[in-house]
């Protein structure tokens, strides 16, 4: 599983900062703690398994971070979609079985309007806010004993939707062999170190970013600052000088 690259990097550098927003940074000690309580917490109050489609709707950010490593620990499936999806998640969520989506406020707010407005009522769908401090975050769930699925390399690991040149979102599903080669091509060709900083710009929902920034920074041991999108083009421009004036960063990922 792609989650066993997390686990051998945290154990090289503990202490070293993995995530960093404007409030919050986690170590990768802490990164993969936080995983683990939010994995026994997805296990033990939602009953995920090997066959659950799980739905990440977040922007750039540790809560993304943490949701996408905790479903592969569980040996379930993450489901990466556009922010910006609108009444295309119903189908979204009929086509894969989903009974779990994973957001903020802010997401939370935009899909109990599509249900709304579609006059859709999903009674067995649950949304996890992950603004809200869970229980999971407390000794309830760190006490369990949790041991991983038997997974092998070949078995699903996550489904990307493209925005779809057609205007109908295309799931293109990926196993954890895709998701360790992607991650690997693209530290060899980037030359990516453990010193290196990362900022996305670009959607983590978004194939190359998963890919080069997400997976290859996370998995090297770098520093991988979020930002929340969208921002306007001055706003951006700003933000990236400034950052690259007080922060040693190493790589952009803007297209």
């Amino acid at each position: 599983m792609i989650y066993e690259n997390l686990v051998e990097i945290s154990n090289i550098y503990p202490n070293k900062i993995a995530l960093k927003d404007s409030t919050t940074e986690l170590t990768y000690e802490d990164f993969l703690r936080e995983v683990h309580l939010f994995a026994s917490f997805l296990r033990y109050e939602h009953d995920i398994d090997n066959q659950s489609n799980i739905i990440i709707y977040l922007p750039n950010s540790i809560g993304f971070a943490v949701s996408f490593f905790a479903i592969n620990y569980c040996g379930a499936i993450s489901v990466l979609i556009d922010t910006k999806t609108n009444s295309e998640i119903v189908d979204i969520i009929t086509e894969n079985n989903v009974r779990i989506i994973i957001s903020d406020t802010d997401g939370e707010l935009r899909i109990n309007d599509i249900f709304f407005k579609n006059q859709i009522q999903f009674d067995n769908i649950k949304i996890i806010n992950m603004d809200i401090k869970l229980s999971y975050a407390i000794n309830e769930y760190a006490k369990h004993d949790f041991t991983t699925m038997e997974r092998n390399k070949s078995d699903n690991a996550m489904i990307l939707y493209t925005s779809g040149s057609t205007g109908k979102p295309k799931g293109i599903l990926n196993n954890n062999k895709n998701l360790i080669e992607s991650f690997k091509n693209y530290s060899s060709t980037l030359k990516i170190k453990s010193d290196d900083s990362f900022i996305a710009v670009t959607p983590f929902f978004h194939s190359y970013c998963f890919g080069s920034c997400f997976l290859a920074g996370l998995l090297n041991g770098c520093t991988l600052l979020t930002i929340q999108i969208p921002l306007k083009l001055n706003q951006t421009i700003h933000l990236l000088l400034l950052l690259l004036f007080f922060i040693h960063i190493v790589l952009v990922h803007v297209f």
